[in-house]
Parts: C-alpha cells; sequence; structure tokens
C-alpha cells in the first residue's frame, strides 16, 4: 500500500508537470506544489520494508525530482535507492535494482550521477553492467567518445573479475552492448578476450544478428566472418585479428 501511494504521487507529479505549463507566480506556486508532493512521496517510499520495492519507490521519486529541476533532492534520494538496492539479499535481484536505477537516472540525463552511483557499487560484474547501460545511454545521446570511455570502464571492472565464468559473461555482455552502441570494432575486440570459445561463438552470433536488425550488413558479415573463422582456426585467429 505504501509504495502505491507513492506511485499514485509521483503519477500526480507527473501529470501537474506536463499538464499545467504556469509562468510567473503561478509558476512558482506550481513548483512548491510539486516538491510538497515529491516530498511526500518519498516519505511514503522511506517508509517502505523490503528493501527491493523499497529501492524501485525511492528511484522513482529520484527521477521526477530530476524533471522537476531539483538536482541536489535527487541526487539523495538516490542515494538512499542505493543504499535500499545494496540490502537486497538475492545477487540477482540486487543486480536488477542497481541497473534499472542506473539506466532511468541516465536516461533522465542525469549521466555524471549515473556514473557516481555506479562507481560507488562494489560487486565486479554488477559494476561493470551497470556502466554498460550508462555507456549504452550516452550512445544514444549522441555521446560517442563520452560512451566509448565509459564502456572502457566497464571493461576494467570486467576483467579485475576472478571468477573466470563471471567475467565471460561479463564480457559476453558488455560486447553485445558495444555493437548495440555503434562500436563494432571495440565490441569484436571485447569478444575476442572471452577465454570460453563457445561463449565467443554464441556472443558473435548475437552481435550479427544485432547488426542485422538495424541494416548494417557490413557489420553482419563481419561477425559471420569472423564466426567461421574461429571455427576453422579457433584460438589462433585471435592472433591474426
Amino acid at each position: 500500500m505504501i509504495r502505491l501511494r507513492s506511485i499514485f504521487l509521483g503519477f500526480w507529479v507527473l501529470f501537474i508537470l506536463n499538464c499545467y505549463p504556469a509562468h510567473g507566480q503561478e509558476e512558482a506556486e506550481e513548483a512548491a506544489t510539486v516538491q510538497g508532493i515529491l516530498e511526500e512521496a518519498k516519505q511514503a517510499a522511506e517508509g517502505i520494508q523490503d528493501n527491493e520495492i523499497k529501492s524501485y519507490a525511492l528511484r522513482d521519486v529520484g527521477v521526477l525530482q530530476l524533471k522537476a529541476g531539483n538536482q541536489s533532492g535527487s541526487d539523495q534520494t538516490f542515494q538512499e535507492a542505493a543504499q535500499a538496492a545494496g540490502a537486497i539479499e538475492k545477487d540477482r535481484k540486487k543486480t536488477q535494482a542497481f541497473q534499472t536505477m542506473i539506466m532511468f537516472r541516465a536516461n533522465a540525463g542525469d549521466i555524471a550521477g549515473a556514473l557516481q552511483t555506479a562507481n560507488g557499487i562494489g560487486d565486479l560484474k554488477t559494476k561493470g553492467d551497470a556502466l554498460s547501460a550508462i555507456a549504452s545511454a550516452q550512445a544514444r545521446k549522441g555521446d560517442q567518445s563520452g560512451s566509448e570511455g565509459t564502456f572502457d570502464a566497464a571493461l576494467q571492472a570486467a576483467n579485475a573479475i576472478q571468477d573466470e565464468r563471471i567475467k565471460v559473461a561479463s564480457l559476453s555482455a558488455i560486447g553485445t552492448a558495444q555493437a548495440r552502441a555503434g562500436d563494432l570494432s571495440g565490441a569484436l575486440e571485447t569478444v575476442g578476450a572471452i577465454s570460453d570459445e563457445k561463449v565467443r561463438f554464441s556472443t558473435l552470433g548475437q552481435i550479427a544478428r544485432s547488426q542485422a536488425v538495424v541494416g548494417d550488413l557490413s557489420g553482419t558479415n563481419r561477425g559471420l566472418w569472423m564466426l567461421i573463422w574461429m571455427k576453422k582456426l579457433r584460438p589462433r585467429v585471435w592472433q591474426v585479428l
């Protein structure tokens, strides 16, 4: 019930922001009304006992605060959302909570805040996935150089993972994200570092399919040729490429 209340308040804020553009004194009164509703929504979210639900509710409030122009309030709310996400017991749910939180924040335009949240994550797999999501958001916004830098940070986190199985999964996810973000060369280089041959083949197949979907036949052909060549030459191909 508490989460439903915070969601209802959030939708009410969006209704005010989108349907009632104001000017002068009306604008000031509207801003005060919005901030008051958001504060009430935040208090409702803070009262949630389940950490997973709490993190999502606080995330939604943080995004709305951004839309309402309250950067400092949003920063504080996202910090609380991150604390709640970090307290989630199941790793899969914890990872999902962090990823959606950071993705929402980045898509709302707060790339710096999203990076700050991601860099504060202790688990390297979760950190790499989060940074990869931010890099994808940067690419969608046209910041290709920023995207490449963030992907580099994601790869640094992934390569620091000690468990080889987890590292392979992380590199595969990042490589696929790089291809979708338009960095095919970077994606193929990332896939080349994957130690598990089956995962390399599978990831290259995903990349080839993703390039075909967006109509990049040259990218599709490169991915398919890599698959064919690897099938014949196996690990030696990576010494040539």
